[in-house]
């Protein structure tokens, strides 16, 4: 008694010339995928290229004035608009929490308004 089903028996034998030909397809494979590849990583290049060209590195150092860019609202119970508000607030550096993110301080009051990333300021 065969454990192989009646199908199995009956086909045809396989032939090794198949594998060549299953080989040259797997080595397209590849050379296409390491194509994409390359392509992708100079589209990457040319991207963060292109995204990087207003990036400002900044370091800022404990003590130092900035400007935090100021977020109100406008209020019309209250009579403000914020439009025209002014648009920064100076303000001084307590801590680095970060690279990127640094607590700050109220200028006049000296007291902590919270952690900004560094896209909201600007050195004085």
């Amino acid at each position: 008694m065969h454990c192989l089903g009646p199908d199995l028996l009956d086909s045809d034998p396989i032939e090794f010339s198949q594998r060549h030909d299953l080989a040259s397809h797997v080595r397209e494979v590849q050379n296409m995928c390491s194509d994409v590849k390359a392509k992708l990583d100079k589209a990457y290049d040319a991207s963060a290229h292109r995204y990087n060209l207003r990036r400002r590195p900044l370091t800022l150092s404990v003590g130092q004035v900035v400007w935090k860019r100021s977020k109100k609202l406008s209020d019309a119970a209250g009579y403000f608009q914020a439009k025209l508000a002014p648009k920064f607030e100076k303000c001084r550096v307590l801590q680095q929490m970060s690279t990127n993110v640094y607590e700050l301080a109220n200028f006049e009051t000296g007291r902590s308004i919270g952690n900004w990333h560094i896209k909201d300021l600007k050195p004085n």
